[in-house]
């Protein structure tokens, strides 16, 4: 076989296969064009699908451009059809619908005409009432939209029918048994009304009177064709044509009131359209008075009966609630009841989705016009207390201990205390001071702890990666020796250190949590056994190594049990924790150190939460009531329960547990009169002060009541005396602190009781107190001690604290008062709060937010559908709520709220940490075998999951849709997550992405592609490495994967390409390109082509063109790797010298391979009928199914010889076809 006979047998060889020829394009050959529709018309007297399938090829194969004009055959073979196939339906519509309709062109008149008459000769020659006549008046619709010039054929039409319908008997009903005149009505009235929604420009202006016309003479419409009528009004207003409250007044109202006499669910049809006014008239922008006034109308007259009739069916109030979603919100909320928590109620009883977009609008239009300050701050009514000159005293005190401080006028005995004070006054100007080695490591290392701590607030993703860092230094070089190079080191080892290392590393896990393996390590560490049995006894001395151990292991365990995002895993981290540590705690006072228990208890209680650890909570007032019963309890657990019970008798609504207090009360009557314990009773007196202050400031007094006065002079009169009760006197002078508002325990202060306690303040309750102070610390006077050095280092500590506990609640009351967030307050805020567990700043009977919000966790899964839905369509940001357990309780109850959890933490984690904690937990989640669903991957390998986590380490997708709230920029705060974090998580999920579904590969992989710059694309350091780090994952942990599975998804292969390899050199490591193309032919083709297409080889084509080479000798194997290398040529070669230039680059690879391969001419004719075929296939024509290798080889002869016809006259004549 050669020439055109090959190409011949190629269509014989698909019609007796019963396959219908290949589309082709307009680049095709003439003789493959006349070919295809020869070898079509076989096809046309098959069955109904596979005949309207050969239709519709041949009408495409006759339209092409540029290409030989069958249309007159194909449309004489179209009648043939209608006269054989005149008793088959679907055949006939078919052909007057499609096929002659198809034939119509702009530029072919002739054509045009020929089917224009062919329907009017459809509609003249039938009835005027008959079935045939709509047929012919759809058929002229649509060869009206392929030729717009029909347009004064198809109006006359139209004219001809409104007269004659309006000619009928006046009010003659229609009848229903007469179905030809049913269907040519409505053929008419939607040929009217698609006009109208497709050409309202050119048809709109002379199809209204028409409908106008029909509806002012004809009185017997059906409500079928009425709706249809008022629908064709309502894509006239929408176009502008009309004004909504002009149709309005001339018919539309009088349509509206028949339909609601009529009753509801007779009138279905009509009111759903319109409803569809309704909605038009509502968006409509007109702030006229007049206009307001017809909305309010609709909204009260028409909308609202739908909404709230007895007899009202869903599908009908669905109708409304679409008109209705269209209204501002302003107007819709005039029509709504006063509070916002009763209308929730009946849209939840109700519980129709179509309630979303209302929801939705008033959501947002609450947003729309928040004070900016309730996005982040809590908003309540405050009083004017600028008339206190809150902190006056105060900035005096802290000016003099600065001032002495400088002076160098501090007694030796003091300097200590002196130095803590100033360190609290925000006026000291820090410089490095002279030390021992010792005591410089452990300023460093507490100082580092407090900077990180700070960040924390501010940059938690920053924090991350510091906390990380300096974890695994301390973890390395301080507390695990064993193993450390400076295990020896001397310092290292000495008390003051290692007590530094312990109790930094407890409050820095803190920034960490989020990384529960990283935590679990921490953990572990900290929970670590003591070794000795030989304590040091803490009535001589504390041991700081001890306690610090204590203390670290128990503010972190507190910390993680009361996390704001607690997940799943861990919450039984926490549980772990607290138990060994109660465990520990409950073992004779022989194995334990009173040290190491006092800590523990403290720090549980730093960060105690009474119903998160209840059984700390419970164990603590064991302890006390043991005590009171003479019992013999381990001094340190003693001292720390008080701490303990004090801290968690105060719940966070600021509920005091009555019990808890009276059982303080007896615990420090008690330890007065203890002889045994007079060392510690600060221990006792502390916590009661601070809990006693805490019962004040929810009561309804301010400092000026006998009741404030009352806690301050018990322990005035205490520091008056200086005799045995020096131990006395000290705990008073800390307890003065803490009623004073300063927090032993914790930097972090409840925003709520920082305002509330600012708000009672009075300077003239306070002098006295001060002034003592003042005078025991050495600052007035004749500025010596009154009493031992010892009170007057603690006193001038506690002044220190006092001046930064009056900071805090000046700093925090100007907030509240002016809503700012300046830079002054930012730091201050950051620390004091964290995001509000609830929305009770907003208002209850307005806000509708806040209704969604409080309904969240009590609402059924019905009733959640319906919230989540609205929250989702609403567009942040929200005002700051940790949705954390919100979200955990939604998207429990079912996969569907699962999802919808997802996607609105997605949406909205950008400025809410708590939602950014949600997400990351479920990434973590999802990786568990036993939660996985296929349903909850898919979302969280796309936009939703894997999009947001790189959107918020900086990776943000290139062209990106940016909704966010003009003006919102300096009131929200911007989460972000680390880089440390995102690679942890990353490789998580890269290692195990080869075990799920092959569609969420593909999905994970297309989503990073998207986030990933180009490799030459500028960039700054920090992302440079993060970029190259998540590429050199993919390359080393999921690229090997698709060699041992051998994948056979093209997809699949290209996306890991694009995101794993910068350059083709990757691939090979220290292999040549001979021994690395042997195997997995496919999966190594589809990655070379990806290379090529992405142009990220420095000779791209050279590359192909070995990866041709080689594919030719390898014969059978290759067949699957042609059509790709084909379709990568295709794409590359768009001109004919393009094209030109790939044939002789191919063929130069079957030269090379005819001169080197033995067996070389079977080789390259077998290789010719697969891969050539293919090339030239793709280059010049459509792909052609297998048709068999000795067809497919002639016709690469063919094909051939076209392309040298091509070549002739051209620069490359030669190279194609040397003479």
């Amino acid at each position: 076989l050669s020439g055109i006979t090959a190409h011949i047998c190629q269509f014989i060889i698909h019609l007796l296969n019963s396959h219908l020829p290949p589309q082709l394009e307009s680049k095709s050959q003439d003789v493959s064009y006349s070919l295809s529709i020869l070898f079509t018309t076989p096809f046309t007297k098959q069955e109904a699908p596979i005949q309207h399938e050969a239709l519709v090829h041949l009408s495409h194969i006759v339209v092409l451009p540029d290409r030989p004009c069958y249309k007159f055959p194909v449309l004489l073979y179209s009648l043939y059809l209608l006269r054989q196939y005149s008793q088959a339906p679907k055949t006939l519509l078919h052909v007057l619908y499609s096929t002659l309709p198809s034939l119509v062109q702009a530029n072919d008149p002739t054509t045009t005409s020929k089917v224009l008459s062919i329907a009017l000769s459809i509609i003249n020659g039938a009835s005027q009432d008959s079935i045939m006549a709509s047929v012919g008046v759809t058929m002229v619709t649509i060869i009206h939209q392929h030729q717009p010039r029909v347009w004064q054929e198809l109006k006359k039409i139209l004219t001809d029918w409104i007269l004659r319908r309006k000619s009928r008997t006046f009010r003659r009903r229609i009848d229903l048994s007469e179905t030809g005149t049913i269907k040519l009505e409505l053929a008419v009235l939607t040929t009217m009304r698609d006009l109208c929604k497709t050409r309202p420009r050119e048809c709109a202006a002379d199809v209204l009177p028409m409908v106008m016309s029909l509806l002012q003479t004809c009185q017997d419409l059906s409500m079928a064709s009425l709706s249809v009528l008022v629908e064709t009004i309502c894509y006239c207003t929408a176009s502008g044509l009309v004004e909504p409250r002009s149709i309005w007044t001339i018919c539309v109202r009088y349509i509206a009131d028949f339909a609601m006499d009529t009753g509801i669910k007779e009138s279905k049809l009509v009111i759903k359209q319109l409803c569809k006014f309704f909605g038009i008239a509502g968006k409509n922008e007109d702030g006229s008075e007049i206009y307001m006034q017809f909305k309010q109308v609709l909204l009260s007259d028409y909308i609202q009966p739908l909404l709230n009739a007895s007899n009202v069916v869903n599908e009908t109030r669905s109708y409304a609630l679409m008109a209705i979603a269209h209204f501002p919100a302003s107007d819709i909320q005039t029509v709504l009841p006063e509070k916002a928590g009763d209308y929730l109620d009946e849209v939840l009883e109700i519980n129709n989705l179509d309630y979303v977009p209302v929801l939705a609008k008033l959501m947002t239009h609450e947003l729309d016009h928040m004070r900016r300050g309730l996005f982040k701050e809590e908003g309540k009514v405050i009083q004017d207390v600028t008339k206190t000159k809150l902190g006056e005293r105060e900035h005096e005190m802290g000016h003099l201990l600065v001032d002495l401080w400088e002076s160098a006028h501090v007694a030796p005995g003091l300097r200590s205390g002196y130095a803590n004070a100033v360190l609290h006054t925000n006026e000291m100007k820090r410089e490095p001071e002279r030390s021992t080695v010792p005591g410089t490591t452990c300023n460093i290392l507490l100082a580092i702890a407090s900077l990180i701590n700070t960040i924390q607030m501010m940059i938690p993703s920053f924090a991350f990666s510091c906390a990380s860092r300096l974890i695994e230094l301390l973890m390395k070089n301080y507390i695990t020796l064993a193993s450390s190079p400076l295990s020896h080191s001397a310092h290292l080892m000495s008390e003051e250190v290692q007590f530094a290392a312990r109790f930094v590393l407890g409050h820095i896990a803190t920034c960490v949590i989020s990384n529960e393996s990283l935590a679990k390590s921490v953990l572990d560490t900290l929970l670590d056994p003591e070794n000795s049995k030989k304590f040091r006894n803490i009535d001589t001395a504390v041991d700081l190594v001890q306690f610090a151990k204590g203390y670290a292991a128990g503010h972190f365990t507190a910390t993680m049990a009361s996390w704001p995002t607690k997940t799943a895993g861990l919450d039984a981290l926490a549980k772990k924790g607290m138990y060994k540590l109660l465990e520990d705690c409950n073992k004779p006072a022989t194995d334990i150190s009173e040290s190491r228990a006092l800590g523990i208890m403290m720090g549980w209680a730093s960060e105690i939460n009474s119903q998160d650890m209840q059984e700390v909570y419970w164990f603590g007032k064991e302890m006390l009531t043991g005590y009171l019963e003479g019992a013999n309890i381990n001094k340190g657990l003693l001292f720390g329960a008080t701490w303990v019970c004090a801290k968690g008798a105060l719940s966070d609504s600021g509920v005091l547990d009555q019990e808890t207090l009276q059982l303080l009360e007896s615990v420090v009557a008690q330890a007065t009169v203890d002889a045994n314990l007079a060392q510690h009773y600060y221990h006792f007196a502390v916590p009661f002060a601070q809990v006693s202050h805490s019962q004040f400031v929810h009561s309804q007094e301010d400092e000026n009541a006998p009741i404030f006065k009352s806690l301050c002079a018990t322990h005035l009169d205490l520091i008056e005396k200086d005799n045995q009760s020096s131990h006395y006197r000290i705990a008073s002078i800390f307890s003065l602190g803490s009623i004073f508002n300063v927090n032993y325990l914790s930097s972090i202060y409840n925003t709520e009781q920082l305002v509330m306690a600012a708000q009672k303040y009075s300077p003239i309750a306070r002098k006295p107190v001060l002034d003592k102070l003042m005078f025991v610390a050495g600052l007035t006077g004749n500025r010596s001690p009154v009493g031992n050095l010892k009170s007057g280092r603690i006193a001038a500590s506690v002044c220190g604290q006092v001046i930064e506990a009056t900071l805090n609640l000046q700093s925090g009351l100007e907030n509240e008062q002016n809503h700012l967030s300046n830079a002054e307050h930012k730091l201050m805020l950051a620390s004091a709060s964290s995001e509000p567990k609830t929305l009770a700043r907003l208002n209850k009977n307005t806000s509708f937010i806040r209704a969604v919000f409080d309904r969240l966790e009590s609402a059924s899964q019905e009733e959640l559908l319906v919230l989540m839905d609205s929250l989702v369509a609403t567009p942040g940001p929200l005002p700051a709520v940790n949705w954390f357990h919100p979200m955990q309780q939604v998207s429990s109850v079912s996969e569907s709220l699962y999802t919808k959890c997802l996607v609105f933490a997605s949406l909205h984690a950008s400025t809410s940490l708590s939602l950014t904690e949600f997400l990351l937990s479920q990434l973590s989640s999802s990786l568990d075998p036993q939660k996985s669903n296929h349903n909850v991957h898919s979302l969280i390998v796309g936009e939703t999951g894997l999009g947001w986590m790189l959107d918020l380490a900086g990776l943000t997708r290139e062209n990106a849709a940016k909704n966010t709230r003009r003006g919102m920029s300096s009131v929200t705060k911007k989460t972000s997550i680390s880089d440390i974090r995102l690679l942890e998580m990353f490789e998580l999920y890269v290692t195990r992405l080869p075990d799920f579904e092959l569609e969420d590969q593909r999905t994970f992989l297309a989503t990073l592609a998207l986030h990933l710059p180009e490799p030459k694309a500028e960039l700054d350091e920090t992302k440079t490495k993060i970029v190259a780090a998540i590429r050199t994952v993919v390359l080393r942990n999921y690229i090997p994967t698709l060699f041992e599975r051998d994948r056979k998804d093209v997809e699949l292969i290209q996306n890991a390409v694009e995101c794993g390899i910068v350059d083709v050199e990757q691939l090979f490591e220290s292999e040549s390109m001979e021994t690395w193309f042997v195997d997995h032919l496919f999966v190594k083709t589809v990655m070379l082509s990806q290379i090529h297409r992405l142009k990220r080889a420095n000779q791209p084509v050279k590359w192909m063109i070995d990866v041709i080479t080689r594919l030719v000798a390898q014969r059978e194997k290759a067949d699957e790797c042609w059509p790709i290398v084909a379709k990568v040529i295709g794409e590359d070669a768009t001109v004919t010298s393009d094209k030109l230039s790939w044939v002789i680059r191919v063929l130069d690879a079957f030269i090379v391979v005819g001169t080197t391969y033995k067996e070389a001419a079977a080789t390259i004719e077998y290789s010719i009928g697969t891969g050539l075929y293919l090339i030239l296939s793709v280059l010049w024509w459509q792909v052609i199914p297998s048709a068999g290798e000795g067809v497919e080889r002639a016709g690469s002869g063919y094909m051939l010889s076209h392309v040298v016809d091509i070549a002739k006259g051209t620069t490359m004549q030669q190279q194609v076809f040397p003479q």
